[in-house]
């Protein structure tokens, strides 16, 4: 009995302390699991946010790549202007002169009308100094 008395007196600080750390423990035990699940939470914003990221990066690459290809499109469309511009003044200039020579069709026509009519019984020396 003596023994355990003794025994006792060393054990009973220790099973008093012991039982102040397990709950300290489960206190802490509690914090930490409250701590892990708001770790949980965040780590799952993070990953819908990288998610977003990720989508808005393809975006954007893809609107540079549209950029580039309009920007492209617009160089080729004012370089098909320019040299449109340079060809209006011949375009015109051609317009005139198939205007002079519509206008002076009937005349042209009847000219080489009689010409086949009248000098063909002529040999091409004589013809040539007619025309």
């Amino acid at each position: 009995m003596d023994k355990y008395y003794r025994v006792s007196l060393i054990v009973k600080p220790k099973k008093e302390k012991l039982g102040i750390a397990e709950a300290e423990y489960a206190e802490l035990s509690a914090a930490l699991n409250e701590k892990k699940e708001n770790l949980r939470i965040v780590q799952e914003r993070v990953g819908r946010l990288q998610r977003q990221l990720k989508a808005a990066q393809d975006e954007k690459a893809d609107l540079q790549a549209k950029v580039a290809d309009c920007i492209a499109r617009l160089d080729k469309a004012q370089k098909l202007i320019e040299l449109l511009g340079g060809q209006k003044s011949r375009w015109k200039q051609q317009s005139e002169e198939l205007a002079t020579v519509y206008y002076n069709l009937t005349g042209d026509v009847l000219c080489s009308s009689g010409m086949i009519a009248y000098l063909g019984a002529f040999d091409s020396v004589y013809r040539n100094e007619l025309i």
